[in-house]
This record gives C-alpha cells, sequence and structure tokens, in this order.
C-alpha cells in the first residue's frame, strides 16, 4: 500500500512538506493512497480545523465519523462512489460531530475538477440550490496568474433565492467575483471581454441545474 502526502497553499498551489511547515497561515494536506484521494485535512491559521474524507468500498461512515470528530471541527464525508460516462459522481454529507448538516451530489469530470454540486436540506431531502463550475482555459486579452485562487472560473448557481434564478461570478480583472444575475435581457456572459472565452448559447448544460452533462 503506497501513501502520499500532497501540501497545498491557500492559492491551490502544491508547496513541499519544508514549506508547509513555515505556513502560518491557511493551507491543506491532500492524502493518497495507491494514488486514490483518501482525505484532505484542511488548517486554518496553522491548526487543523476541518477535512474531507473520500470512503472507500466497504468503509463504515459512523465509524469513519466516530474517528473523525475528534480531531475536525466539522467535515464532509463522501460515500457511494459511481462512474457515469466520464464523470464520477459521489453523494456527500457536512457533518458537525455526527451531527449530520448538510447532504448532496457531487461531480467530477476526467481531469478531477469539480464541474457541479448539489446541496440538499439534511432534515427534508428538499434539493436547496445547485453550483456548476467551468474552467477557462482561453484568457483572451487576460492575462493569467496563479496568484489568485479559482483564477478564470465561473460559477453558476440555480435557485438558491428563486426557483428559476441562475447567477453567475466571474474570477476575472474587474470583474472580482461580483454576483450577476442570467435573465433574457441582461447576461454578463455576453459581455465583448468575456463571450469570446464563454459562449453562453452553445453551453446548454449551464442553462439549468440538471446535475450531469448529457
Amino acid at each position: 500500500m503506497a501513501i502520499e502526502i500532497k501540501y497545498k497553499n491557500s492559492l491551490g498551489v502544491e508547496v513541499s512538506a519544508q514549506q508547509a511547515n513555515l505556513l502560518q497561515g491557511d493551507y491543506s494536506s491532500e492524502h493518497y493512497v495507491d494514488d486514490v484521494l483518501q482525505k484532505i485535512d484542511i488548517y486554518e491559521n496553522g491548526e487543523l480545523s476541518t477535512g474531507e474524507y473520500y470512503l472507500s468500498e466497504g468503509e463504515n461512515l459512523q465509524s469513519v465519523l466516530a474517528e473523525y470528530q475528534s480531531l475536525w471541527r466539522s467535515g464532509t464525508f463522501f460515500t457511494n462512489k459511481q462512474q457515469v460516462g466520464n464523470y464520477t459522481v459521489m453523494n456527500w454529507g457536512l457533518y458537525e460531530k455526527t451531527e449530520k448538516l448538510e447532504e448532496g451530489r457531487k461531480v467530477w469530470d476526467n481531469q478531477g475538477r469539480i464541474i457541479a454540486e448539489e446541496h440538499v436540506d439534511a432534515a427534508t431531502h428538499q434539493v436547496l440550490y445547485t453550483v456548476k463550475y467551468f474552467y477557462l482555459t482561453n484568457f483572451g486579452s487576460f492575462a493569467y496568474t496563479d496568484r489568485v485562487l479559482n483564477y478564470g472560473t465561473l460559477e453558476f448557481t440555480y435557485g438558491l433565492s428563486e426557483p428559476d434564478e441562475i447567477t453567475v461570478s466571474v474570477n476575472l480583472p474587474d470583474f472580482d467575483n461580483e454576483i450577476y444575475y442570467i435573465t433574457e435581457e441582461e447576461n454578463i456572459l455576453n459581455h465583448p471581454l468575456i463571450a469570446p472565452l464563454f459562449s453562453w448559447d452553445t453551453q446548454t448544460y449551464y442553462h439549468s441545474d440538471q446535475l450531469l452533462p448529457i
């Protein structure tokens, strides 16, 4: 069994173990077993705070919760891994100690990037809202930088305040992750600086809260 630990700073940039020991702020450590991600420890101000745990087949959720309730203030635990075409889907639950606060499903593409996550009320099992992500690879007139967390990401949110509401935040200079409403009358994605990078008309997956691409 091969175990590997990768450290990332607050910008998500991988650093060495020695560099991580010098970090005073926020960072994370990713733990892999035989190249499969098992857990992520998340540190805030240098102290272990929260985390994520990806249960393998045969692991018992209650046993894992009991193990980590004294280590993490809260944690997200992923179960029921499924492969759907080129996408990986897992159920998740956010727990504080052993109390489930929220649940849902999360989708990754074949590059390991999160493309969608569904948030569900743990008590009523009603969908609260859905979030989707688009990662720009062409930055056009924008200069690329790795000094901004999630730079070049479009984050779409569906049904947060109203059932048919769609909003988007744009992580690019001068847009600064401000939240924009997408309506028939107004769509920031038609802005002349963004439209060449992301075509709203052809990216129909982002027109609704459908979790998996067709």
